[in-house]
């Protein structure tokens, strides 16, 4: 059986740690790079005046644009492991990050306090000799510090201390890789025809950017916005000596033309560490409680139950 490599970032908007409804990926419609594609067939087979040249030279220059975005695709994943290779080493790694979010729907946690859409990610990852991840803390907090919500990865599940839900990790999915990209690899290898480069710069520094573009053949709603999103365009930073991913952002172009940034997430700090701090460990250890629940299983009860 395949092995699914899961990026811990999407596991953890899975599971509800981040509070936020994880976004439904339709069919794309025409990238702009597919559309340059198109016009670029269409003037070459018009600048020919015998039909076999023009199918040749179709052949020839899709073959071209395809290698040029698996080239580029295999970049990213270059740099990714270019930095991977250096910095997750087996022990403990600890990466902090900063979060920013915009939509329309307002999150509530169990507790009643609205969901911030600014905030710290504190997370903990242990990593065996193979970079597989052993255990996680993942540690939400307020830009004052202040705990909102934790989820902890161990024995092969997740545990929501927020929610008090308990998620076993599916068995293709296991052993988990470690992939700390914000997913963006994952979207390059779907997206791959949309991909492009360039260089700016972010920070006061050079960076390579990486940007994908999905378009919707038509606006599709998402619970998050009370208006339609036609397209969605992701963007990553690179520093280009490391392989460092500095910051990602995911942009939603609204059916009016308007672009919002759904989620950016900036890298603030990633260290090696010999132990976690004792409150990471008492999170681990919070795990044993008998009152965590599945909420697959608590939806199929009550299904169940009204069912005639």
């Amino acid at each position: 059986m395949k092995k699914i490599i899961v990026p811990i970032t999407a596991m953890l908007f899975l599971v509800g740690v981040l509070g936020s409804v994880a976004l439904v990926s339709g069919n794309a419609n025409l990238t702009h790079a597919q559309e340059s594609l198109e016009e670029n067939l269409l003037i070459a087979a018009q600048n020919t005046g015998q039909t076999e040249d023009a199918a040749q030279i179709e052949d020839e220059l899709v073959l071209d644009f395809k290698e040029q975005r698996e080239d580029l695709a295999q970049e990213v994943q270059s740099l990714n492991e270019q930095w991977a290779a250096a910095n997750a080493k087996p022990g403990w790694i600890h990466i902090v990050s900063q979060w920013q979010e915009d939509y329309d729907e307002i999150g509530v946690l169990p507790d009643g306090k609205v969901m911030e859409k600014e905030y710290i990610m504190d997370e903990w990852y242990l990593l065996n000799e193979h970079r597989q991840i052993i255990e996680g803390v993942f540690i939400r907090r307020d830009l004052n510090g202040l705990t909102t919500q934790v989820s902890v990865l161990r024995d092969n599940a997740w545990y929501n201390l927020t929610y008090n839900d308990v998620i076993p990790v599916p068995e293709d999915a296991l052993p988990l890789d470690f992939v700390w990209d914000f997913g963006f690899l994952g979207e390059v290898t779907r997206l791959v025809d949309s991909l492009e480069k360039g260089e700016t710069t972010w920070d006061g520094q050079p960076v390579i950017l990486y940007t994908i573009t999905e378009r919707f053949a038509s606006p599709i709603n998402f619970s998050e916005y009370n208006e339609a999103v036609t397209a969605i365009k992701t963007r990553a930073y690179y520093e280009p000596e490391s392989g460092k991913l500095l910051f990602s952002e995911q942009l939603m172009i609204m059916s009016g033309g308007e672009e919002r940034t759904r989620t950016s997430v900036r890298l603030v700090s990633w260290d090696a560490e010999e132990q976690p701090l004792d409150e990471v460990l008492d999170f681990l250890e919070a795990t044993y409680k008998d009152t965590f629940h599945n909420p697959a299983e608590t939806t199929n009860s009550v299904e169940q139950e009204v069912m005639p």
